[in-house]
């Protein structure tokens, strides 16, 4: 008899949630760390292969959490758990390499070459870093980041089929996140605002947009391409709840990320349902500004559009982005080949390095292309811009040619839109080489795999019948 998936992975968290408790609330002891460390090694180890970008997401999105204490208290439960799924995909990549016959199923691309690159550039960043330990460390994960990445799930991914395994795995993530978050607005725990602008158990009201935006084009394609009967309402309402987070939380650059991503999708694989998108937006549209929030009289309180999602005062300044940006440029300047060391920029922060900035909320540059530059210089950034535009314009190619009535073309545009929204979402906050936000590793997986459906799919490469 064949054990129940759910049932497993039930016993997974509990067990992984036990272990972390353990390692949290005893880790200063000897026995407290082996017998964390214990679960924690079992977690790692007897999870299916599909199940661990759930529970490893999850982990991680700890990070993020709006109580600072939890992503304190985490940090070694994370780091220790990716560091056991690095050792796992390790084991797993040697194993294929001493396999009979099997080297020849062996594949690499320009992004293993460029991942690992930017990984040893941050190691070596150590020796001139402002703060080398933090260096060191951050660079260590996102070494760990692109063994667990390139080295498990690239050769894991052989098939579109399991390729929409990992999709929905993550997107379950998004599923958790919100389903706890709403539930707490009920229950009236406080905290699930901030200034004005919902955030739920998120650190902050734009990390919930941006991880709301990153995950909706593989909702929207669960919803209209997998769910079906009772799983369609379900898939219907977690849409709807992702909508309502994404206008809630105020974050403009989210909205434009999702705005510019949904167009994609629907223009290319949706365009019969573009109607019905187009009278859902009026409708919102409608009730908010005709009986929920009416637009201000001269003298009257400003609606909740224009103070938390407009916030027209703070247009100009990007909500005081520009000036970091400004400040940003002018370390570029000073060091522009090989920055400051990896993960190096909250220090500067710490350390005066940007005197301009008085009162600035976060200690990121807010912009993940001028952050990497900041941190590993043109020499260290070039093989992540490299990467990211390289798939743009291989995916890019593909939409060109490709036949557009199929399965597999509707696939692909959601792990296409996914990379679109990530490219501007990295213009208004720092995150490429972050792994311990909530967005670094399930997006460039997501670009990972983007690029392995292009190579595996031969579908996609039928041109399209002028007929």
């Amino acid at each position: 008899m064949q054990s129940n998936p759910f049932f497993h992975l039930l016993i997974t968290i509990v067990l992984g949630s036990l272990g972390g408790w353990v390692l949290v609330r005893y880790g200063g002891t000897l026995a407290g760390a082996v017998v964390g460390l214990f679960f924690l090694v079992i977690i790692a180890f007897s999870l299916k292969d599909f199940t661990i970008p759930f529970v490893l997401l999850l982990t991680l999105a700890l990070g993020s959490a709006y109580d600072w204490r939890i992503a304190q208290s985490s940090y070694y439960v994370r780091f220790v758990l990716l560091g056991l799924v690095t050792l796992r995909a390790v084991f797993f990549f040697l194993g294929r390499l001493q396999g009979s016959g099997r080297k020849s199923d062996i594949t690499f691309s320009p992004l293993h070459i460029t991942f690992f690159v930017v990984s040893f550039i941050g190691l070596l960043s150590t020796a001139y870093s402002v703060n080398p330990a933090t260096t060191f460390q951050r660079a260590l994960s996102f070494l760990m980041l692109t063994i667990v990445i390139f080295l498990f799930f690239w050769p894991k991914a052989e098939s579109q089929e399991r390729m929409e395994e990992i999709a929905i795995s993550m997107w379950w993530t998004i599923v958790v996140v919100l389903g706890v978050g709403y539930l707490f607005l009920l229950m009236g725990i406080p905290g699930m605002f901030y200034g004005g602008r919902l955030r739920l158990v998120l650190g902050n009201p734009n990390q919930l947009g941006h991880y709301t935006a990153l995950f909706a084009p593989i909702g929207v394609w669960y919803m209209f391409e997998r769910a079906k009967g009772k799983r369609k309402i379900f898939a219907v309402s977690v849409v709807a709840a992702m909508a309502l987070a994404l206008v809630l939380s105020g974050s403009r650059a989210a909205l434009l990320s999702v705005t510019v991503a949904m167009g994609l999708m629907f223009g290319l694989c949706y365009t019969k349902k573009l109607l019905a998108l187009g009278m859902v937006v009026i409708l919102i549209a409608s009730v908010h500004f005709l009986m929920g929030d009416p637009a201000p009289s001269p003298g009257e309180d400003p609606s909740f559009l224009q103070e938390h999602v407009m916030r027209e005062g703070q247009l100009e300044t990007g909500s005081g982005r520009v000036p970091v940006w400004k400040g940003a440029l002018r370390l570029i300047g000073k060091q522009p080949l090989l920055g400051y060391g990896f993960g190096s920029v909250e220090t500067l922060f710490h350390k005066g390095y940007f005197p301009e900035i008085r009162e600035f909320q976060g200690a990121h540059v807010h912009n993940s292309y001028l952050e990497e530059l900041v941190n590993l210089g043109w020499l260290g950034a070039l093989p992540i811009f490299f990467s990211l535009f390289y798939v743009l314009f291989q995916g890019a190619f593909v939409i060109i040619r490709a036949n557009r009535n199929t399965p597999e073309f509707r696939f692909f545009v959601a792990l296409y839109a996914i990379l679109v929204v990530g490219v501007i979402s990295g213009t208004f906050e720092s995150w490429f080489t972050s792994v311990g936000s909530i967005f670094c590793f399930p997006y460039w997986l997501s670009v990972a795999l983007l690029l392995k459906l292009i190579r595996v799919s031969p579908k996609l490469h039928d041109v399209e019948s002028m007929n």
